[in-house]
């Protein structure tokens, strides 16, 4: 039923879901975490997964930059690459509304315009 989901609604789907994990999350590095991966299933998606499955740390941050613009401000994008192994104690970065909504702006980007939540055009 996911797939089924995923699959005829994905913008909307991706939506709550993003939304579901800023609600359920208690702190800052699983929020982290959790929307690395949600906007790496969503890149997936949209992009050649020999181009976005191996991407992680820099050329993760560097692809997220590439495709969203200025979405994720330089502490957020750090803090997405690094989450996956930043212990939950040793964090700075304090501002999960700030991350939730460029979030949802860069899941909106990776969609694109078309507002059937078809893939759009793939570019290299």
């Amino acid at each position: 039923i996911i797939f089924l989901k995923w699959y005829r609604h994905p913008r909307q789907y991706a939506l709550r879901e993003l939304k579901k994990t800023y609600t359920e999350s208690p702190n800052i590095v699983l929020l982290a975490r959790q929307i690395s991966i949600l906007l790496k299933r969503i890149a997936l998606m949209q992009y050649p997964r020999t181009k976005v499955a191996t991407l992680s740390d820099e050329k993760w941050v560097h692809f997220l930059m590439q495709k969203t613009g200025k979405t994720f401000t330089e502490a957020q994008l750090n803090l997405l690459a690094e989450a996956t192994y930043m212990p939950e104690k040793d964090l700075s970065f304090d501002d999960p509304e700030n991350l939730y909504k460029a979030a949802r702006a860069a899941i909106l980007k990776l969609f694109g315009d078309k507002q059937n939540g078809h893939k759009s055009t793939k570019s290299a």
